[in-house]
């Protein structure tokens, strides 16, 4: 209304000077007035007309504004919250009618009061603080606090409180204050007290459940599982929450998620068993029960897993000792009190002859040869005393046939019923018994000869040494060993070497006195006694007269099945008391006499001379130091130069064992490869030859040196362990060395005691690019009919057929043909002991390919090698 009065009082003074003017005016000026008064005028009237506009708007806000104070005081006080409105002291300054009924019945009772005298003394400390942070930071705050009515109990409410905004009525703006709105939670909070409690006893009950729980959802997602199922897999709570149950599974075990759904769908619940994995990885067998609940609305599986691992070891065991029960081969039987038979398993049956049905409720004693009554004298005293009995019993079948078992019988006592029951398992030792009888009539004789065996000679030699010393005469003991004996039962299997074994007993028998004994060793060893001589002289003539006579019975052929067989022997003879006076000893030296017989040629005889123990101590001594030297690496390698014949030109080294002792003695190669392959020691030492060899030959190649083919020597004993070519291979493989730089020479003595084998092992090497020679041809066996079948690319001509080349005949025209038949079989021919230009020269001449020896250049340690091939 001001601007109004404002123009009320312009008009009123532009009056007033209009009418001073018009009095003081002239027309024309009075007309000017008039006009400006008449504008104004129009103006105020327009003013007026606005005003009048807004004041009729004014008044319809107005009335709506009260209709709308109508219409929230009237919500305000019955809304369902109770509001309540203070200052910031906390002092009422308006509350509603739900407040109202939670303060008292009177309705001005809150009004210009505290609401903290409402607050249960408990809650008033944290309602202050409530008020103060409403205050102090603004924003919408809230509390949960019990208050406690005039009238009533105790009740919990929810607070929230704000700042309203600016404006609004007069009367809540007259003092700061905040609008208080509390939400009755009574209920709520005794269902959230009740839930808890529930909740902790579910969860002492859960806890205290020894087996495992797991809840999982339809995705086998582990949502609550206990303490138990975390000590039996082994992971901590939050390992297992979150984690899918299908990781706890082992694969043998995947299909417990698919059979679990299959069984809640089809019975509502599941039952089984399988395996859990722990954390550890090992398995845990357990049983399982599941079954499915609703939670928020969606499905979810309860297991219950409950540890069986001892209850699977338990029936492990009962399967066990059921298996062993009924499968066992001793026949088992139990009885009641009165020896009636109650169980019994198949080995019984079998053992007994009779039915199973025939068995039960049968007195077990009835069975017994002659069918005595009751168990036989000692028996039942022995079980009554100490509970247990053990002894051999003949029983009888039904057929009447009599058998020999031996029973142990154990008494148990019910603990229960105090009852007796006996365990009796038996077995049939009747075969044994007559196997013991067989076994002591061949206890002394050997099965295949009907001669005495080992034990049955020891003890006749001590016999006859005791009474030699007694009667002051002398003993003859001839060891015999059979000569390529190996090579007869390889080739023509042992069936046949069988049959010349007792052929040769037989003739063995034919040669001697009824009063010597002959007995067989072993193998194809024979020993034979020539007791009670009068002296030493006669002794020694009676076995070489003896000796001749075996050696010409042995030297005769034998036929069998079509086949001429061959074989002769070596005797070695030892004299008591001249060259042992105990047994051992004697056999000792009759034994190393046969050696030496065998290294003499074969096929003779030798008498025991105190120089062969001489021989046998450095055999001993050479045995010995090649062991120490593989352990401690005192074996080196030198390497000799082949040329070829025409230019001298190197094609290749070959690698040579040599051997210094720690003391510096240098041992012939000749003697120490001899030990080595009668020991079997060959085998380690020449894998290691090979293995160096190789490596040596890549070491040279690497070094860019010309080195050709590395020739390295191969015992039979390594052809025949079987895996050779797969030494080749590792020893290869190991070096980095290619196939075409290595050679292996095998002695032609090889190809004798097995051909076929050998062809075999060496055509393997051949196929891998290994080059094959045959060293020292001509020593051993040569044939065209073996040389056409040998995998061999190369032969090398003994040194023996070039000592004398250029003057003896006999050696020009063997090397002449081993060089013909070289090139007819398109082999290459290399002539080994060259030493002389002369017999360089007659080889190139003859068409020898390539040559080896001293002329070309000695064995040389590594270093030297390779300064020569530089």
């Amino acid at each position: 209304m001001e601007p109004q009065r404002q123009r009320q009082q312009e008009f009123d003074d532009l009056r007033q000077r209009a009418e001073a003017l018009l009095r003081e005016s002239s027309p024309a000026v009075a007309t000017d007035i008039l006009k400006d008064l008449s504008e104004l005028t129009y103006e105020l009237q327009v003013s007026y007309a606005e005003l009048e506009i807004q004041n009729q708007e004014l008044r319809e806000t107005q009335a709506r504004l009260a209709s709308s104070q109508a219409e929230f005081f009237n919500l305000y006080n019955h809304a369902p919250v109770g509001c309540v409105s203070v200052d910031s002291d906390g002092v009422i300054q308006r509350l509603n009618a739900t407040a109202r009924t939670w303060f008292g019945q009177n309705a001005d009772i809150g009004v210009r009061r505290h609401l903290f005298q409402f607050v249960t003394p408990a809650h008033r400390g944290r309602f202050l603080s409530f008020l103060r942070k409403v205050f102090t930071e603004g924003g919408q705050h809230e509390l949960n606090i019990e208050i406690q009515p005039i009238d009533d109990d105790p009740r919990w409410v929810a607070l929230t409180g704000s700042l309203p905004q600016t404006g609004g009525p007069a009367e809540f703006q007259q003092v700061p204050s905040c609008m208080l709105t509390l939400a009755d939670i009574t209920s709520l909070k005794a269902t959230q007290r009740e839930l808890r409690q529930n909740e902790a006893q579910y969860r002492a009950i859960i806890e205290a459940v020894q087996d495992g729980l797991f809840i999982f959802d339809k995705g086998g997602r582990l949502g609550a599982v206990n303490p138990a199922a975390c000590r039996m897999l082994g992971y901590s709570l939050e390992e297992l929450l979150n984690t899918r149950i299908g990781r706890l599974l082992p694969a043998s075990s995947r299909h417990l998620l698919r059979d679990i759904r299959q069984g809640i769908r089809d019975a509502g619940k599941f039952e089984g068993r399988g395996c859990v994995q722990r954390r550890n990885g090992s398995l845990l067998h357990v049983e399982l029960t599941c079954v499915m609940f609703l939670y928020q609305g969606r499905p979810h599986t309860l297991a219950l897993v409950r540890d069986i691992e001892e209850q699977i070891a338990t029936e492990r065991e009962l399967n066990r000792a059921a298996i062993v029960f009924e499968r066992s081969n001793e026949g088992i039987m139990i009885a009641d009190s009165e020896h009636r038979v109650t169980l019994l398993n198949d080995a019984a049956v079998e053992i007994t002859g009779y039915s199973r049905e025939e068995m039960l409720g049968r007195d077990l004693f009835s069975l017994r040869s002659g069918h005595e009554n009751g168990p036989g004298a000692g028996v039942q005293e022995s079980l009554d005393a100490a509970g247990y009995w053990s002894g051999e019993m003949s029983l009888r079948r039904p057929s009447g046939e009599p058998y020999l078992v031996w029973i142990t019988s154990t008494v148990t006592i019910d603990e229960e019923t105090r009852d007796r029951n006996y365990i009796v398992i038996f077995h049939d030792i009747t075969e044994h018994r007559q196997a013991e009888e067989r076994i002591r009539q061949l206890a002394h004789f050997d099965s295949l000869t009907g001669l005495p065996n080992r034990a049955l000679f020891q003890d006749r030699l001590e016999q006859a040494i005791t009474h030699a010393e007694r009667a002051d005469s002398y003993i003859a003991l001839m060891f015999i060993d059979l000569d390529n004996f190996k090579a007869i039962n390889d080739s023509l299997g042992h069936l046949a070497g069988d049959e010349l074994l007792c052929e040769i007993a037989d003739r063995l028998r034919g040669c001697v006195r009824a009063e010597d004994t002959i007995a067989r060793m072993g193998g194809d060893e024979f020993t034979v006694i020539l007791g009670d001589v009068a002296d030493g002289p006669t002794a020694q003539r009676v076995a070489a007269r003896q000796a001749r006579a075996i050696l010409e019975a042995l030297g005769q052929p034998v036929e069998r099945a079509g086949h001429e067989m061959f074989t002769a022997g070596s005797i070695g003879v030892a004299i008591y008391p001249r060259d042992a006076r105990s047994a051992g000893d004697l056999v000792r030296c009759a034994d190393t006499a046969m050696y030496a017989a065998k290294r003499a040629g074969k096929g003779r005889y030798q008498f025991f001379s105190g120089s062969m123990n001489a021989q046998a101590r450095r055999r001993l001594q050479l045995e010995n130091g090649l062991r120490r030297a593989m352990r401690q690496g005192e074996f080196q390698i030198h390497y000799q130069p082949e040329v070829t014949s025409d230019t001298g030109a190197q094609v290749g080294m070959e690698a040579l064992l040599r051997w210094t002792d720690p003391e510096g003695d240098a041992s012939s190669p000749a003697e120490f490869i001899a030990v080595a392959e009668e020991t079997g020691l060959i085998v380690q030492i020449g894998s290691w030859v090979l293995q160096e060899a190789c490596r040596q030959a890549r070491r040279w190649l690497d070094a860019g040196l010309d080195l050709g083919r590395m020739a390295v020597n191969v015992s039979s004993r390594q052809l025949a362990t079987g895996d050779f070519p797969s030494l080749v291979d590792q020893a290869l493989a190991d070096a980095g060395l290619e196939p075409e730089h290595l050679e292996i020479e095998v002695c032609e003595r090889a190809f004798i005691s097995n051909l076929e084998d050998t062809c075999d092992v060496l055509e393997q090497v051949r196929q891998r690019g290994v080059t094959v020679a045959i060293d020292d041809f001509g020593t051993g066996y040569s044939s065209l009919g073996y040389l056409k079948r040998l995998p061999v690319d190369k032969l090398k001509i003994d040194q023996s057929f070039i000592d004398d080349l250029e003057t003896d005949a006999d050696d020009q025209a063997i090397v002449r043909a081993v060089v013909t038949l070289g090139q007819t079989f398109g082999l290459t021919v290399l002539a080994e002991g060259v030493e002389r230009e002369s017999q360089a020269a007659w080889l190139r001449e003859c068409g020898c390919h390539q040559l080896q020896g001293f002329w070309f250049g000695v064995p040389l340690a590594p270093e030297d090698a390779a300064e020569m091939m530089g």
